[in-house]
């Protein structure tokens, strides 16, 4: 580059020095030029007035001997004499008009007191003029006398002196002319000499040096361009095999979506059904059975929610849904839903919320309850004995960033793991004794589910145990404090189960006949009064003939299914298009739900029933004050 420029350098210093003097030689030539024109010009106009006043003196001397004509000849030799007079003082350079000779012209009036004569000449010419009648005669022999041959001869020899003097200067500009001309040859030969050749060769060498590095890198870019069309083929090859495998992460997910859909349809009938006999069965065996075929159930669904999970999490398509809820009343329901679990395998359980906990955190509420319920699900599966217990706080030491974290604590007081297993339980398909798919320890996928989840909350989850001791797990997340309605309410379970004691009108709209079954048993158990149909056009049909106080309403059904009856509900006047409507639904996606809360549903919940939390929906829903706040937000 220095070389580059340097060479530029030395280019640009000499082209503008041959461009300088070039300019000068110009420049010197066209004044020159110019100033030899004017010169001719001035020495024409000399000429030709020096030769004009020899004229009109001889006509000066015409006139004033010519016989006189009344009024005519008079003003002839006036206007002669003041024609004379003005050439006279133009040649001497001080005409008072536009014809005025420049002073220097004046030599050759001076010579032999020519300038004197000429006055003289040119009053006695006017006394011509002026002269009576009697005394003509004698002014004219006067004028005579001073306009004689040598006066004559005189005006003749200065206008011979003035051509003489055009001859040296036009001789005198030729000569600078040719000087002009020698000099520019010179100064170009010399350019060329010491300026454009050196400068060429300059270029030359450039040139040369250029051309070389151009072929190396003509040379480099075939490379460049032989690598580049093989990153191309290989950059095709690897989006055709993106394509392929994202056409085959499409294919799982549709296929999972429809298997989780028709195994939860059935399924709920079944987990419902079981449900009921067991609670209302009083042989001890038959209890005991029912109670295996429950669980077997419950570990089916587990199964099925493990994978459709685990899959969601592989292709990246969980989102995260912010809403404020209660970590209190979170922890707080674990006891009352695993309690029977826990109990059947002598195990007890029990949760604590810490008094520094704030009364709500803005997070994604289902999956940190899911996350929560995991954990416990897995305690319960694996201890043997022993106690459970669930805790929530805050612990002393924000994120980096100033966010409070919160820890979610599972301890089982059991057998606890080996340290050498540790890094293998959040290991997909493998359980803590090092075995694989099989057995009473599920798909394996629990675990690792939590810890995906946790991860893309921002959180960290980790665990401590010890062979023969207790088995910690714990779950820190940033949590900012939330405000406005907690997403599974503050309210104390006494108020719950007041409001959902509350009898109420329900329609439910579901096709599958078993889960019909189910539906009726479950709300007429609890005191409702149930109106069921098996389609969204009926559904819409009787909310316009009846009253009711909440609908619920499934998604698959013949003639008309639950998104196009509820987007119809909301189109009714006033109450119909008011009612809450519970999406009950066998189709567990979060792409689902969006589409329920968007089409005007009031709250949405997933197959196999829970009748607790079915109740307690039902419940929330049908709360004036928390109705009003879901169908504020979904219209």
């Amino acid at each position: 580059m220095d070389g580059q420029g340097s060479g530029a350098g030395q280019v640009w210093k000499r082209y503008a020095l041959a461009l300088g003097l070039i300019f000068l030689a110009v420049t010197g030539a066209h004044f020159v030029s110019v100033h030899a024109v004017a010169l001719k010009e001035d020495y024409a106009r000399v000429i030709n007035f020096s030769g004009r006043q020899r004229m009109l003196s001889q006509r000066i001397l015409y006139l004033a001997s010519a016989p006189q004509e009344p009024g005519k000849s008079g003003a002839k030799l006036a206007d002669t004499i003041d024609l004379f007079e003005r050439s006279h003082r133009a040649l001497r350079g001080r005409g008072d008009y536009s014809e005025a000779l420049p002073a220097k012209h004046d030599q050759p009036y001076r010579a032999d007191d020519l300038d004197e004569r000429v006055r003289l000449f040119i009053g006695a010419a006017r006394r011509v003029v002026s002269a009576a009648q009697g005394e003509r005669d004698r002014a004219v022999d006067e004028l005579t006398r001073v306009g004689d041959d040598r006066f004559l001869e005189d005006l003749d020899d200065a206008v011979a002196r003035y051509e003489a003097e055009a001859a040296q200067v036009v001789e005198r500009v030729q000569t600078i002319s040719k000087l002009t001309y020698a000099v520019t040859l010179l100064l170009l030969l010399a350019e060329a000499v010491f300026i454009f050749l050196p400068t060429y060769r300059l270029v030359a060498t450039a040139f040369a040096r250029e051309k070389s590095k151009s072929d190396r890198l003509a040379a480099s870019e075939r490379a460049a361009r032989h690598a580049l069309k093989s990153a191309q083929i290989a950059r095709e090859t690897a989006e055709r095999a993106q394509e392929r495998a994202e056409e085959a992460t499409l294919a799982k997910s549709r296929f999972l979506a429809t298997i989780s859909h028709e195994v939860r349809t059935p399924l709920d009938g079944m987990i419902g059904m079981l449900d009921l006999l067991r609670e209302h069965e009083a042989d001890p065996e038959r209890r005991r059975q029912l109670h295996a075929a429950f669980g077997s159930a419950e570990a089916l669904l587990r199964l099925l929610d493990e994978v459709l999970d685990y899959a969601r999490l592989a292709a990246g398509k969980v989102e995260l849904d912010e809403t404020p809820f209660s970590p209190g009343a979170l922890v707080a329901e674990v006891a009352p839903l695993f309690g029977v679990a826990a109990s059947r395998k002598g195990l007890t359980i029990g949760s604590q919320a810490t008094a520094d906990l704030p009364e709500r955190v803005c997070g994604d509420a289902d999956r940190v309850r899911q996350v929560l319920f995991n954990l416990v699900a897995n305690v319960v599966e694996c201890a043997e004995a022993g106690h459970i217990g669930v805790s929530a706080t805050v612990l002393s030491e924000p994120r980096g960033d100033g966010t409070p974290l919160y820890r979610l604590s599972v301890t089982n007081s059991g057998i606890g793991t080996a340290e050498s297993d540790i890094e293998r339980v959040f290991a997909r398909f493998e359980q803590a004794d090092g075995s694989t798919i099989g057995g009473d320890g599920g798909t394996g996928l629990g675990l690792a589910i939590c810890e995906k989840l946790v991860t893309l909350m921002g959180g960290t989850m980790s665990v401590v145990s010890e062979r023969g001791r207790e088995t910690t797990f714990h779950v820190d997340l940033p949590l900012l404090l939330g405000e406005g309605a907690d997403r599974y309410g503050s309210a104390s379970a006494g108020q719950t189960e007041d409001r959902s004691s509350r009898p109420l009108r329900v329609l439910a709209a579901e096709d599958h006949p078993v889960n019909q079954q189910v539906l009726r048993a479950v709300l007429e158990g609890a005191g409702h009064a149930v109106t069921i149909v098996g389609d969204g056009a009926a559904a819409l049909t009787a909310v316009q003939k009846e009253e009711f106080d909440i609908v619920l309403m499934d998604l698959s059904m013949p003639t008309m299914d639950g998104i196009a009856a509820v987007r119809a509900i909301r189109d009714l006047p006033t109450p119909a298009r008011d009612l809450p409507v519970l999406a009950i639904t066998a189709h567990a996606s979060p792409e689902h739900e969006r589409l329920c809360l968007d089409a005007g549903m009031s709250g949405y919940l997933t197959k196999p029933l829970r009748p607790a939390l079915l109740h307690a929906e039902m419940a929330r829903l049908t709360s004036a004050d928390e109705f009003e706040l879901c169908w504020r937000e979904a219209g």
